[in-house]
């Protein structure tokens, strides 16, 4: 059976919190990056290949959510309001991008990740890239 180790950070929460935060933003570029490869896939008919690294980007927005949503929570409150929602943005897409994937419906999938999930994951990157300059000024 698996021991567990406890591990103290001397940093302050906060300063925990915005690490966390740049290191999600950066993230949140290369995902982007290969969600637009699953679109090339999609749309050029790669289909298997897209699907493997659609599942790489599934799981990496996966990570995504819980990292900004665990970082948000140790942030003083002004900070935290300028961090995105990103639970509630993957609300608006998330049924679509399934449906289309379960009806094999490539070109509809190939939208929602270009329209819906590569402008959240932008504007992921973006909200994180002021959070860290408001919390540096």
């Amino acid at each position: 059976m698996p021991q567990e180790v406890a591990v103290e950070d001397p940093r302050p929460p906060r300063e925990i919190g915005l690490s966390s935060l740049a290191h999600a933003r950066d993230y949140a570029c290369r995902v982007s990056d290969v969600t637009d490869r699953v679109v090339e896939g999609l749309r050029s008919a790669r289909i298997e290949e897209a699907n493997e690294l659609l599942a790489q980007v599934l799981d990496a927005i996966h990570v995504l959510v819980f990292t900004i949503d665990r970082a948000t929570r140790l942030l003083e409150a002004a900070d935290a309001e300028r961090c995105p929602t990103a639970r509630h943005d993957c609300e608006a897409w998330i049924d679509r991008l399934v449906e289309a994937q379960q009806d094999q419906d490539w070109i509809r999938l190939a939208d929602v990740l270009e329209y819906d999930v590569s402008p959240s994951l932008e504007h992921w990157s973006r909200a994180l890239r002021q959070v860290a300059g408001a919390a540096s000024s």
